[in-house]
């Protein structure tokens, strides 16, 4: 699968690029199925203020491979960071790969994803 992956436009900079993405060999052939060619990367956050029910069961794990290398990938490790897209029936959270323009993306059905607050205990 293919396409791109574009940060907010409500950011001072446009990012764009294009991906590829590989799923598992026991994944579905639909889980796609319903993605726009254009992912919109709408949130921010850090890695640590990801929670969700779902995240201790198995979910889908996607890779993707950018064509090029973008400040926003170094931005996301340095940070230990990810970014958030919503999709049709999916919430699918990406985090940098330690592999150079490298991607790793866990899909959860839309509802499971819960971000704590920074505030909270």
């Amino acid at each position: 699968m293919g396409g791109r992956l574009i940060q907010s436009k409500k950011r001072p900079t446009c990012l764009d690029y294009q991906i590829t993405g590989f799923r598992d060999s026991t994944a579905s052939e639909l889980l796609a199925e319903d993605w726009p060619s254009t992912m919109l990367i709408e949130n921010v956050t850090s890695q640590d203020l990801v929670i969700s029910e779902q995240s201790m069961k198995k979910q889908d794990i996607l890779v993707f491979q950018a064509n090029s290398l973008h400040a926003l990938f170094g931005k996301l490790k340095k940070l230990n960071f990810c970014a958030i897209a919503w999709l049709p029936s999916q919430t699918l959270l990406l985090a940098v790969s330690d592999i150079q323009s490298q991607l790793i993306g866990m899909l959860f059905p839309n509802g499971t994803l819960v971000l704590e607050s920074e505030n909270s205990e």
